[in-house]
């Protein structure tokens, strides 16, 4: 049987509408100054770009300690948002998406998807 649908005039079924609040919080995380600072106190430096022909800031990974341009670069939350054993309350949630700039880590995008895709893995095995 289907799981029914009663959020958003029956359209949306529970794992919908707490997809779509988890991407309001995301959306928000957007304009959260801590987050970006965390990146631009990551910057090591210049180095002039061949492609643009112009200078360019760059960044250091905290993981691999890679020098990045800053489309590369990520701020990662030291502690998930969601805990590795899995979602708690939207309260708890909240708490852990908007820390402070210490709560983030400046990362490479490659550096960001192997940590985002271990917890993944360590979520799953609560589930199960």
């Amino acid at each position: 049987m289907a799981n029914p649908k009663i959020h958003n005039s029956n359209q949306w079924t529970d794992a919908r509408f707490h997809g779509f609040k988890m991407a309001l919080i995301r959306d928000g995380l957007r304009r959260w100054n801590p987050k970006h600072r965390c990146v631009r106190e990551a910057e090591i430096g210049e180095v002039f770009r061949a492609k643009t022909k112009r200078m360019c800031k760059t960044y250091q990974c905290t993981h691999c300690n890679g020098v990045f341009t800053a489309d590369k670069m990520k701020a990662d939350h030291i502690e998930p948002m969601v805990p590795l054993t899995g979602f708690t309350s939207w309260d708890d949630i909240m708490d852990r998406a908007f820390v402070e700039v210490e709560g983030f880590q400046a990362v490479c995008g490659g550096c960001h998807q192997i940590k985002s895709n271990e917890e993944k893995e360590i979520r799953l095995k609560y589930k199960t």
